[in-house]
């Protein structure tokens, strides 16, 4: 079998191109002949008086910004030129990118030219390589490593895809001037590293040859180039140019394949070294297989490689081909250890190594098949391996395939493990992980095994306990809980709820579980929602440990949702958690509030409760943080009351949650108007909450409709001593914006409307303010407001004449103007 990837890697390594099998060559004239027929008068791509709009495109497309587009385009123009369909003007136009294009453009034809070879029905003769090293030439000697290594794949792959028998040898010519006299040193590191890419017994004396040619100390850089393509090569390291030689003639008659096993072998004999050294040279050629249907032919093979890594590395790659064929290769190989170890009779002594069989397993498990026989056979196999191989860590990871695949005849083995006396903990935690994932058979033995290793564990000492055991079993048995394998109300659902709630309540001290422990159980309550468990989890919200009292809380919450839970024990739940909330722990505070959040959105009825805690939590918010936690509070309200919910609550949370938006921190002035003018309709009193949340963030229109709504609530009987002071902040308000016309105009209104003698005071201050300040240089007022004019009346200007003051203080009155003035206000003159 290692004779045969050898070859295999021998004949990737010198494959090229071949003619087509009837010798036929491109359906066109070469290159030389449409030179003849098609002399190019041309512009871009115009030929001979015609137009291959086609080729103007693709020519075009070579300056776009996406990279994609210009390899595509550069791939279809060679292609042309290589069939013939193309004048040779397409070449001059891949040059002019090439020359002037960006570096990122550059890079895209350069890679273009080396892979357009690689198309099906692509011909590639002598002389379109001859049309085509001209345009990499340059590169060769780039001062950038990366564009010349670029540059020696494109040039390798021409030289590669050139016909055998050709007669011509244009790659070699170009090798010749670049190990010229008058070469750079990084044009010959590139013929070196062109060199190396051909066939090894092409090139193994072809390096020789120029580590002859400079053999002066002072191309040492070149030396260490050569003898690393050497060593590429064949597998081989030697430390000068005399051993070499001797090599070269000792193997010169021998297949390179032969040169690889040489290498492999020695790589055996080295140990861990060597073995790495050896998936090394096999990844290469790996590299080198480039089609999906040969990669799987080669992956199967190196299934039954001399060396383990080769063959575990094989079996991770045929699982990411995750192809039906590679499953089957595999399944294959699994099959024959399994049958070897039925037919042992002394002692158990399987095929294949341990660790081989662990990456296996581990790949199967972490990439499983998709199709349900498949899955049938992966799971059959993994329970021969878990029955019959004496390797525990081949067990194991059998165990763990098992629970990947998701096959319900597979819990009979797991139970096994959970059964067996003495237990092994390590096998007992790997079936219960997968006894999860599986999710039982449908019966309550998965269940009631899962509850006796418990029940056991928890009958333990505390010295002889296995805490990493307990949790394994708490989340299997909320897995089974999630999957329907616990129905309500049955003997095992009501012993596993009792269960867990026993060891909720463990003291976390005198040996009982730890909060790892208490955390699981809340969360294997929180699954099998049972009601009668409220009573164990409202106890244990006392638990000292705060992470726990989370997983508590999300557990009261999830069952006071349940449809099955009570009304009674529901209302019992909520008061729980709003005691929780009130018990001077903020770190729990979040936890209750979404609970109560989801236990509304399932259950409206429980609407009440929220009410009471967002009252509590308005009471007692003292800082942008409480505010915005009240507004995770009620975020979720709907738009419109829901069935069952008592409305007059509803809509007073819809205020609530107004408000608090404008309280918190970036306050939301837009969505607590929003929800305010929804409720406006409701009555005055959602209308004046509308009105003082248009005061708050309103824009200079929405503080003039607010002062509407206003004196519509004066007009309609509402309490003037609480309105009017509210009007006056409006007034204010548009002057601290800046919106004088609009200020004018509402305070002369409200002075109309009989103000409070208080309030007419303070209205006759701010019209002085409104006076002197400075109209805006456009019609638009600020902040969106109406428009405030250019200028003033004749008689404002009267007003505002004399002595100016120094302005409104911001949300204050105006300083006292220097002399008295007299401002008429309604048609009353009245002193400042």
């Amino acid at each position: 079998m290692l004779a045969g990837l050898l070859l295999a890697i021998a004949g990737c390594t010198s494959a090229r191109a071949q003619p087509r099998p009837d010798g036929s060559g491109p359906a066109r004239p070469s290159a030389g002949e449409r030179d003849d027929e098609e002399a190019p008068a041309h512009e871009g791509t115009r030929a001979a008086g015609r137009t291959d709009a086609r080729l103007d495109k693709l020519v075009a497309d070579l300056q776009a910004s996406d990279q994609l587009v210009v390899y595509y385009a550069a791939v279809e123009l060679l292609r042309a030129r290589a069939t013939g369909s193309a004048p040779p003007a397409v070449l001059a136009q891949l040059k002019l990118r090439l020359d002037g294009g960006s570096p990122e453009q550059r890079r895209t034809i350069i890679n273009a030219i080396g892979r357009f070879v690689e198309v099906p029905d692509t011909p590639v003769s002598p002389q379109l390589v001859a049309e085509l090293l001209p345009l990499l030439r340059p590169f060769l000697g780039h001062p950038e490593a990366e564009v010349r290594r670029e540059a020696v794949q494109a040039v390798a792959a021409l030289d590669r895809a050139v016909p055998e028998g050709s007669g011509l040898d244009v790659v070699g010519e170009l090798l010749e001037q670049l190990l010229g006299r008058s070469a750079q040193l990084a044009e010959v590191l590139s013929a070196v590293r062109i060199i190396g890419r051909k066939p090894p017994k092409q090139a193994v004396p072809r390096l020789l040859d120029v580590l002859d040619r400079y053999s002066d100390r002072r191309h040492a850089e070149v030396q260490a180039a050569v003898y690393e393509e050497l060593y590429q090569a064949t597998g081989h390291r030697f430390r000068n140019r005399r051993d070499w030689r001797r090599w070269w003639e000792e193997n010169k008659q021998r297949r390179p394949e032969d040169w690889y096993r040489e290498r492999l072998l020695k790589a055996e004999q080295e140990a861990a070294r060597a073995r790495g050294a050896a998936l090394k040279w096999w990844q290469q050629f790996l590299e080198t297989v480039t089609d999906r249907d040969r990669q799987l032919a080669v992956l199967g093979e190196s299934l039954g490689e001399d060396i383990p890594e080769i063959r575990a590395e094989a079996a991770r790659r045929l699982v990411r081909l995750n192809r039906p064929e590679g499953y089957e290769r595999l399944f294959v190989r699994l099959e024959e250890t399994a049958k070897a170890l039925e037919q042992a009779r002394e002692r158990p002594v399987a095929p294949e190594a341990p660790e081989v069989l662990q990456a296996m397993l581990e790949a199967l498990a972490g990439q499983p098949p998709e199709g349900e026989e498949l899955r049938l056979r992966g799971a059959t196999l993994a329970r021969k391996l878990l029955a019959l191989h004496p390797d525990k860590e081949v067990r194991l990871r059998a165990v763990r395939l098992l629970g990947a695949l998701q096959v319900s005849s597979s819990v009979g083995s797991l139970l096994e493990l959970l059964r067996a006396q003495p237990l092994d903990v390590d096998m007992a935690e790997a079936a219960l992980d997968a006894l999860a994932r599986v999710g039982g058979d449908g019966s309550p033995s998965a269940a009631e095994a899962v509850l006796a290793l418990l029940e056991a564990e928890r009958a333990r000492p505390a010295e002889e306990r296995q805490p990493r055991l307990v949790e394994a079993a708490l989340k299997t048995l909320a897995a089974l809980a999630r999957r329907g394998q616990l129905p309500a109300e049955t003997p095992v659902a009501a012993s596993a709820v009792s269960l867990t709630a026993r060891l909720l309540a463990s003291d976390n001290g005198q040996g009982g579980a730890g909060p790892k422990v208490r955390q699981l159980a809340a969360a294997a309550l929180r699954e099998l929602k049972d009601p009668t468990a409220l009573p164990a989890l409202v106890r244990a919200l006392a638990d000292p440990d705060d992470d726990v009292v989370r997983f508590i809380v999300d557990a009261v919450s999830a069952i006071a949702a349940a449809p099955r839970t009570s009304a009674e024990r529901r209302q019992e739940a909520l008061q729980a958690l709003l005691q929780a909330y009130e018990g001077g722990r903020p770190v729990l505070r979040d936890s209750v509030v979404d609970a109560v959040r989801a236990v509304t959105a399932a259950v409206p009825q429980a609407m009440e409760s929220m009410a009471v805690l967002a009252a509590r939590m308005r009471e007692q918010a003292a800082e942008p943080a409480d505010w915005a936690r009240l507004v995770r509070l009620l975020r979720d309200l709907p738009e419109a009351p829901p069935a069952g919910a008592p409305e007059a609550v509803w809509a007073r949370l819809r205020a609530l949650l107004a408000e608090a938006h404008l309280r918190a921190r970036p306050p939301d002035g837009r969505a607590a108007i929003k929800i305010l003018e929804a409720l406006a309709a409701r009555g005055p009193a959602f209308r004046e909450r509308l009105a003082e949340a248009l005061l708050e963030a309103g824009t200079a229109d929405e503080l003039v409709r607010a002062d509407r709504l206003f004196a519509e609530l004066i007009a309609e009987g509402g309490d003037p001593a609480v309105l009017w002071p509210k009007r006056l902040r409006v007034s204010r308000r548009l002057l601290d914006l800046g919106a004088s016309e609009p200020a004018r105009k509402l305070i002369d209104a409200q002075l109309k409307a009989s103000p409070p003698d208080s309030v007419r005071e303070e209205l006759l201050r701010l019209a002085q303010a409104a006076a002197v300040a400075p109209a805006p240089a456009s019609g638009a007022g600020p902040s969106g407001g109406e428009a405030s004019g250019g200028g003033r009346s004749a008689g404002e200007g009267e007003r505002a004449g004399g002595a100016r003051s120094a302005g409104a203080q911001p949300g204050g009155p105006p300083a006292a103007p220097a002399a008295p003035a007299r401002t008429e206000a309604g048609g009353e003159p009245r002193s400042p």
